[in-house]
């Protein structure tokens, strides 16, 4: 128990490494589809569903790395960064940047969900300068809601697609 005590400590002192973000390109698609989530987070294990993975190219992607060629996450903006189900429900309406992403399920929960959210955040405000930037999130991923309030981001709207809630959370930019 001290030992784990001891080492989450440890990792929580320790500065994450630079997030390195650039345009998502086919040499990362096999990766990304052997990634798998434990339950309930299967949901968003990657569809081998050839239109599915195309959209991985279609621009709106980025990579994150970790040092050289470490793939940690993915970033997605615009419209692949919307939950298609709901563009119906005019929960997107307004001038913001849809911002979404993914971790690699082996770094879920061990403390580096802050850094890189907010690596992502930086690099988008400054490549797009949004005024507003907004994500959609199921409302029972409790522990990336932390990270995203803890990164700035507030509850704008709640919805439903069938049996699942989601939240619209916008993070004010200050850029006009």
């Amino acid at each position: 128990m001290i030992t784990q005590l001891l080492e989450h400590i440890a990792r929580r002192r320790r500065k994450p490494d630079p997030v390195r973000i650039e345009l998502f390109g086919t040499h990362n698609i096999l990766r990304l589809m052997n990634w798998t989530y434990p339950f309930p987070y299967s949901c968003y294990d990657i569809s081998t569903d050839e239109r599915e993975v195309l959209e991985f190219l279609n621009g709106d992607y980025y990579a994150a790395y970790r040092g050289r060629n470490d793939l940690i996450g993915f970033f997605c903006v615009r419209s692949s960064a919307r939950l298609p189900e709901a563009e119906s429900l005019g929960v997107y309406s307004g001038d913001a940047l849809d911002f979404g992403l993914g971790m690699r399920p082996d770094l879920v929960d061990q403390g580096t969900g802050y850094a890189f959210v907010q690596a992502g955040i930086r690099f988008f405000m400054e490549t797009f300068r949004p005024r507003v930037m907004r994500l959609t999130v199921a409302t029972f991923n409790v522990r990336a809601i932390k990270v995203y309030e803890r990164c700035g981001f507030i509850v704008d709207r709640v919805f439903s697609v069938g049996d699942v809630s989601f939240l619209i959370m916008i993070l004010e930019c200050g850029h006009e």
